[in-house]
C-alpha cells in the first residue's frame, strides 16, 4: 500500500553555521555558487569526526519532517548506538536481518516514506555507510541522517559515495513528539 506524501508538511529550522567544526576540519571553498562548501570532519568522535560533508549554504535551513497524518506517511528510524548496533523499533538487527526487514517493508509499503537514520555521535562511520548502502540497495529514496549537536551545520554527509542529506527534527503533529534531542 503506497501512501501520499499530501499529509508531510516540510517545516524549516534554523541553523547556524561554525558550531561543531573539529580544529582539524579542512574546508573546501566552494567553485561557483551552486556548489557548497565541503569540510572532513564536524566534532572530535564517531561519525561526524570520520566523514565528508557538505555545509549549510548562508542563511540556509534544514529540512524537519512534520507529520501530519501517520496513516499516510510512516517515517522509518532507523537507531545506530556507539558500537554500530542496529535497531528498528527497539528490536535489535544484523545487517542481514535488516536486509530482509527492508524488502518486506518495501514489498508490503513501497520506498517512498522517509528512513531516518539516528545515531550516537560515537556511532562509526563504517556502521552508518553499511546501513544506508542497505537502504539505497532496497531502493529507500528518502534517506536522511538526523544531526546531532556537531553536525548541525552540515547540508549532507558523503555516505558510500553520494551525499545523503541531514534533517534537525522529526515531529509528529497528534501529539507535539520530537525525535530530536
Amino acid at each position: 500500500m503506497k501512501r501520499p506524501y499530501a499529509s508531510v508538511l516540510m517545516a524549516l529550522s534554523l541553523v547556524g553555521f561554525g558550531a561543531g567544526c573539529s580544529r582539524e576540519a579542512t574546508l573546501t571553498p566552494a567553485n561557483n555558487a551552486s556548489e557548497r562548501q565541503r569540510v572532513n570532519g564536524l566534532g572530535d568522535k564517531g561519525w561526524g569526526a570520520a566523514a565528508e560533508f557538505e555545509l549549510l549554504r548562508s542563511g540556509e535551513r534544514h529540512f524537519d519532517w512534520v507529520v501530519l497524518n501517520q496513516a499516510q506517511v510512516v517515517p522509518l528510524i532507523i537507531d545506530l548506538d556507539e558500537k554500530g548496533q542496529i535497531q528498528v523499533n527497539e528490536a535489535t538487527h544484523s545487517q542481514d536481518s535488516l536486509k530482509a526487514w527492508f524488502a518486506n517493508t518495501v514489498a508490503n509499503f513501497g520506498a517512498e516514506d522517509p528512513l531516518i537514520l539516528r545515531t550516537k555521535p560515537q556511532t562509526p562511520l563504517p556502521a552508518l555507510e553499511g546501513v544506508a548502502g542497505i537502504a539505497a540497495g532496497a531502493g529507500f529514496t528518502n534517506v536522511f541522517v538526523l544531526a546531532n549537536e556537531s553536525t548541525q551545520s552540515a547540508h549532507s554527509v558523503k555516505l558510500n559515495g553520494r551525499f545523503v542529506p541531514l534533517t534537525t527534527r522529526l515531529v509528529w503533529s497528534e501529539g507535539g513528539v520530537s525525535s530530536s534531542e
